[in-house]
């Protein structure tokens, strides 16, 4: 059997100091579709996909928050949780979160670097 892997890149979420402003950028320059806007930030579609590919949240200093890659199904998840701790990092049991179509499975940690990673499957 072969040893599961990351099979894409699932969305980026950003901080950005001006949300109306990244808004109307990744809206009207990037053609994105905006899916959710509140609570501070907001989510953008790409052409034909039914998740979230960008999610901006406004904050005081802007960068990279989170990288959040896909897996195949829960077994390949579960496989990559096992691997990223046998590696040394501490990483938490994968869970369930969301609802219907939104719903993923999947966990959260800190890389070797120090970027929040998210690893999950829908």
């Amino acid at each position: 059997m072969l040893t599961p892997r990351i099979k894409a890149l699932h969305a980026i979420e950003i901080g950005v100091q001006n949300l109306s402003e990244a808004v109307k950028f990744y809206s009207e320059v990037w053609g994105l579709e905006q899916s959710y806007l509140g609570e501070g930030r907001a989510h953008f579609r790409a052409a034909n996909e039914l998740t979230n590919v960008l999610i901006v949240h406004e904050q005081k200093k802007p960068g990279l928050i989170n990288l959040k890659f896909s897996a195949a199904d829960k077994y390949a998840v579960d496989c990559l949780q096992s691997a990223a701790r046998a590696f040394g990092l501490n990483v938490p049991v994968p869970l369930t979160k969301g609802i219907g179509a939104n719903e993923e499975y999947g966990f959260s940690f800190r890389c070797p670097d120090g970027h929040y990673i998210s690893i999950v499957t829908s």
